[in-house]
């Protein structure tokens, strides 16, 4: 899973609270809005016999609210924010590649599922490496 950085820092004061919002709602409308932007891609560290590593499982080209679709009301998802995203599919020997309308759901920070009716669910756990050459 890679989250490319913004371009923008987010502007905190960007965010108003509206006249019928609580604190906390407000504060939960901020968190969302902060963490929430940009886009999410996951890479394919192992591959399969129809897409290899190191090309594109899915991409979520917006997860901010302009992207988001839903929140999950399923048993085993309940709360998780779904958004729109494409999922990379592709014939043996990764031939015919393309990419589909699929859903992805962030299930805590690190761990997202994408979703691509009517084919599957498959799950993601992003990675966190250091750089260790010291260069």
């Amino acid at each position: 899973m890679n989250q490319p950085d913004n371009e923008e820092p987010f502007d905190e004061a960007s965010v108003v609270q509206r006249d019928d919002e609580t604190k906390e709602e407000w504060e939960t409308r901020k968190w969302d809005e902060r963490v929430y932007r940009g886009s999410i891609e996951a890479i394919k560290l192992t591959g399969d016999p129809n897409v290899p590593r190191g090309e594109y499982t899915f991409i979520s080209d917006d997860i901010s609210k302009a992207g988001f679709v839903r929140t999950a009301t399923e048993k085993r998802f309940k709360g998780a924010r779904i958004v729109k995203s494409r999922g990379h599919i592709a014939a043996r020997m990764f031939r015919n590649g393309k990419y589909l309308a699929t859903l992805t759901r962030p299930t805590s920070l690190l761990k997202y599922s994408s979703i691509s009716y009517p084919l599957a669910c498959s799950f993601y756990t992003t990675i966190c490496s250091a750089d260790t050459t010291n260069r």
